[in-house]
């Protein structure tokens, strides 16, 4: 009998990658679900107060409701898959670099240069290994824009006036250009557009990589 040869390198990053489309679908699904929830249980809430024929108290709790909803719930849940995404795509590229370095035998480790991920990671792959990091122009601005938003979740909880001060204007030109970035209440939003677009420029720029280490 033939032996069959699966060449396990790197299958958990393909399987976060698969777990992060998986989070993703889920999330968007659950900010759907809980706006009707929601929605269903200030509802109730007033009535149960019998609040449900004033028109004030009513109104109130609506502002309410959609500020939790259509601000809150999705600034947080987005924001968390960002940071969630990013410590995939930077841990991934690391693990990439440093198989492909064994492979062409080269001394320099990607760690060994200054700058962030994609800083040195480009720097690293034309450089030291031969291939390019970034696929295309789109995916190298849709992952530059990830990364400053990540910073900006992870160290600032989304807060326009909180953020490195180095990434503020770009920040703020994305906001004026109607990019998928908004900014509300002093937060900055994600659409759920933009959000799809920074995991798929994730996995366009990752799965190459993968191949290029299994000799595909």
């Amino acid at each position: 009998m033939a032996l069959i040869h699966v060449d396990l390198r790197l299958s958990d990053v393909e399987f976060e990658l698969w777990a992060l489309e998986e989070h993703l679908a889920a999330l968007e699904e659950s900010v759907t679900f809980l706006k009707a929830q929601d929605r269903i249980r200030t509802e109730a809430r007033l009535r149960e107060q019998g609040l449900d024929d004033d028109e004030g108290e009513i109104q109130i709790a609506l502002q309410e409701h959609d500020q939790r909803v259509n601000h809150v719930l999705p600034r947080y849940l987005r924001g968390s898959f960002l940071v969630a995404l990013w410590a995939v795509f930077d841990a991934a590229v690391r693990d990439i670099a440093d198989h492909l370095r064994h492979q062409k035998k080269r001394e320099l480790r990607l760690g060994d240069l200054r700058g962030n991920i994609l800083e040195s990671g480009q720097k690293y792959f034309r450089h030291v290994l031969g291939l390019e990091l970034l696929p295309d122009t789109q995916a190298a601005d849709r992952l530059t824009q990830a990364l400053i938003l990540r910073n900006a979740y992870a160290h600032a909880n989304g807060r326009l006036d909180a953020v490195f001060e180095r990434d503020l204007p770009k920040i703020e030109k994305w906001i004026e250009g109607n990019v998928g970035v908004t900014e509300d209440h002093g937060f900055i939003l994600m659409s759920k557009e933009l959000t799809a677009e920074c995991l798929e420029a994730v996995r366009r720029t990752l799965l190459p990589l993968i191949s290029a280490v299994k000799g595909k």
